[in-house]
């Protein structure tokens, strides 16, 4: 980042001219502003303002991106090799993309919509998913636009790390061998599929390569990378804060190690404000901790031992949260519906909740074998281990909705925005992204491998 800020005030002309284009494309552009205005509904002054806000980070982010153009061509003499993996990367991603256009919307992205739409972040999937839409929309209002920043985002990841590769090795040919491994069919699934694990995927990437990087030349700038992508995957995704904390402690031994207590106290002050920075504006939908806990209740409640176990009480405290014969004839190891249809829709008090959870883990004390096996199926379905399951995609994966950007719980994305359809006829998408998942063109929920 210093780097990058000396470099910025050394081309401070140059910069200024890239904001200048920024402004033009995005805020003189009465065309482009146009439509950007009609997709949103601003009926009040502070929700015209917040989108003036939006569109103000867009330019900004617009010309930062010209200018490391104009730089990087300015120096390409040292960054060919970067360019020259940008390009071929980044080429290869943009031709899936027109053909699978505006991407490969599964599920949740339509639920996203109807949040982002409002301009209101949805917390179930990260304040920060919904800022990512929101900022990729004010480039261009259409949904490929937030596929296609996501694609720039990752070819860059690659390009960087694959350059570094090469200059190490001096070898080429391993360098495209590892090229190779990054256009295997799932990872382009995953490259054109735009909510939240996609991104981190590659932010965590970034953190493996910076420990390599660390453990090369124990240059102390890397351990700061470390710890910043770290709390932002931590973050972005709540199951990973095991990966913050790891690394914290990583860091403070290898610093402690060296006696740079200075270097600790940096550390420590970095992670208290890139971690209030990057969190404060998250707020927790108060029934999220029951997405956790209606899965694996609502099939161990339906076996008979542990239903001749539970008092009446504990029964009490289940149907305080919702009725117990609805979650028995709501099993569901994949999916939450009864969350869907009741849990998530209902208030509940802090002695309700409390009650609830105490009960739930009295039931895994008591049978923690039918806990484990609950869990083992869901984790079976997540991996698509068997032939005759659905598979379960992060994102509530509806596969009609791939190949028709439509998706039956919500909307057509055309009914919202417009350049969303290409001449591409469905059964060729069908068929491409069939086989980028590895499942049958004829019958989508069926795995190649079994």
């Amino acid at each position: 980042m210093q780097f990058f800020l000396i470099k910025l005030k050394k081309y401070r002309n140059s910069y200024l001219f890239c904001l200048l284009i920024s402004i033009i494309l995005i805020f003189v552009n009465d065309f482009l502003l146009n439509n950007i205005l009609s997709i949103f509904n601003v009926n009040d002054f502070d929700k015209k303002l917040l989108l003036l806000f939006f569109i103000f980070c867009s330019i900004f982010l617009l010309s930062l991106f010209i200018f490391a153009i104009f730089y990087i061509l300015k120096n390409r003499s040292k960054y060919n090799i970067f360019i020259k993996y940008w390009l071929l990367y980044f080429f290869i991603m943009f031709i899936f993309l027109m053909i699978l256009w505006p991407g490969i919307f599964k599920g949740d992205e339509y639920y996203l919509f109807n949040y982002i739409l409002n301009l209101e972040f949805c917390y179930s999937q990260h304040y920060l998913t919904s800022l990512f839409y929101l900022l990729s929309l004010c480039f261009f209002p259409t949904p490929g636009t937030i596929t296609f920043v996501q694609i720039i985002i990752i070819s860059t990841i690659i390009s960087y790390i694959l350059s570094h590769f090469e200059l190490k090795l001096n070898n080429k040919k391993m360098t495209y061998l590892l090229l190779i491994i990054f256009l295997l069919p799932p990872i382009i699934d995953n490259n054109l599929f735009t909510l939240r694990t996609s991104l981190i995927s590659y932010f965590f990437l970034l953190i493996i390569y910076h420990f390599i990087q660390y453990f090369d030349n124990h240059d102390f700038k890397y351990l700061i990378y470390i710890n910043i992508l770290a709390i932002i995957v931590s973050v972005w995704k709540s199951e990973l804060f095991y990966v913050n904390i790891a690394v914290l402690i990583y860091t403070f031994f290898a610093i402690f190690k060296k006696f740079k207590f200075k270097a600790a106290i940096v550390t420590l002050i970095l992670n208290v404000i890139v971690y209030g920075v990057v969190q404060m504006p998250q707020k927790q939908n108060e029934n999220y901790i029951f997405t956790a806990i209606i899965n694996p209740l609502s099939v161990i409640i339906n076996d008979s031992s542990v239903q001749n176990d539970l008092s009446q009480k504990d029964i009490n405290n289940i149907n305080s949260i919702i009725n117990i014969g609805f979650l028995k004839e709501n099993q569901d190891y994949q999916n939450i519906p009864a969350y869907m249809m009741v849990v998530g829709k209902n208030k509940y008090n802090k002695i309700q909740k409390q009650n609830f959870i105490k009960t739930y883990i009295k039931i895994i004390i008591y049978h923690p074998y039918k806990f484990m096996k609950a869990r083992l199926l869901t984790y079976k379905a997540t991996n698509f281990n068997s032939a005759n399951e659905n598979p379960n995609h992060t994102g509530s994966e509806y596969p009609v909705a791939q190949w028709t950007a439509s998706h039956f719980w919500y909307f057509s994305l055309s009914d919202k925005f417009k350049y969303v359809h290409n001449h591409v006829p469905v059964s060729i998408k069908k068929f491409i992204i069939s086989n980028l998942l590895m499942r049958y063109y004829s019958n989508y929920f069926t795995n190649r491998f079994n």
